[in-house]
């Protein structure tokens, strides 16, 4: 399935429906097979009734009449940087004469860089596809000062667990790691069964006490939660940077590492700024542990 091209970008998942989570997709490929979509999601299901009459930034409203009119081709109008549930609607009045209503039309999105049902958006940086506008977002991240790319999140909270866990909020990678951190020690609940864990003889067992198939070790990826299957330990120093940063969303941090929320790993002792008892070392990049998240 391609979905960026240079010239112009797809957008999914624009139907209306009385249940969404997420909506306005548009998958980016970092490498061959292996695609990531970024959506557009509630913070709880909702409804998506989008009706409108017009477009946005400039955008050509061309009426499904019209444009058979002109002998328009739906593909065509899959350059148009619209989406594909409007191409497939007009695709079926062209071929199958169904028609909700006599006003059906498609956004024509002629200005540069923008993009969407209603060409209700439009890319960062002046970039040419979407690709590049994600590429240069996470260089940005690289390159520039951190505290202008990250001052507070919540997403990294874990509220399911009824918990107190002081000034920190809790990661869910911290749960059963060994540390109890609320209060009534319902984090480290049943924790001794994965520390004692046993694998099958044709397992191998990471050290968080996760068992995976024999042949994934030393496989060149990583398959433990914890990436101990692999000789070459990794703190996920990368994850910040790179648009594949999906691969640290279930990464735990290895005993004496602490958790950033984002897959990144730093020592212990460097949790809290002012409780440190060596020299100072990398903070989160994303400043989890000096803005108490």
């Amino acid at each position: 399935m391609l979905i960026k091209t240079l010239s112009y970008i797809l957008l999914y998942n624009t139907e209306n429906k009385p249940v969404v989570e997420k909506f306005d997709c548009i998958y980016y490929n970092y490498e061959i097979g292996v695609e990531i979509a970024y959506c557009r999601r509630p913070y709880r299901s909702q409804l998506l009734n989008r009706n409108r009459s017009e477009c946005d930034n400039q955008g050509e409203l061309k009426r499904f009449h019209d444009l058979i009119a002109q002998n328009i081709h739906p593909n065509d109008i899959l350059k148009w940087s619209s989406s594909l549930e409007m191409t497939d609607r007009y695709a079926r009045f062209l071929y199958n004469h169904t028609l909700i209503n006599d006003d059906e039309f498609v956004c024509n999105c002629i200005k540069p860089e923008t993009f969407g049902k209603y060409c209700e958006y439009q890319l960062t940086h002046e970039a040419k596809s979407f690709a590049e506008a994600i590429e240069i977002q996470f260089e940005q991240k690289n390159l520039l000062d951190s505290w202008n790319t990250q001052r507070y999140g919540k997403i990294i909270c874990y509220e399911t667990l009824p918990c107190y866990s002081g000034d920190l909020c809790l990661d869910w990678r911290e749960i059963c790691d060994g540390f109890s951190r609320c209060l009534n020690g319902i984090d480290e609940e049943n924790w001794d069964k994965i520390e004692f864990n046993e694998c099958e003889n044709d397992e191998f067992r990471c050290t968080n006490g996760m068992c995976i198939a024999e042949e994934f070790w030393l496989d060149g990826d990583y398959d433990c939660m914890d990436w101990s299957d692999e000789y070459f330990q990794d703190y996920g120093q990368w994850c910040s940077f790179k648009p594949s940063s999906i691969e640290c969303d279930e990464h735990f941090c290895i005993s004496g590492m602490y958790s950033c929320g984002d897959g990144e790993c730093i020592n212990w002792h460097t949790r809290l700024v002012f409780q440190r008892y060596g020299p100072a070392e990398d903070d989160c990049f994303t400043k989890r542990n000096l803005n108490y998240m």
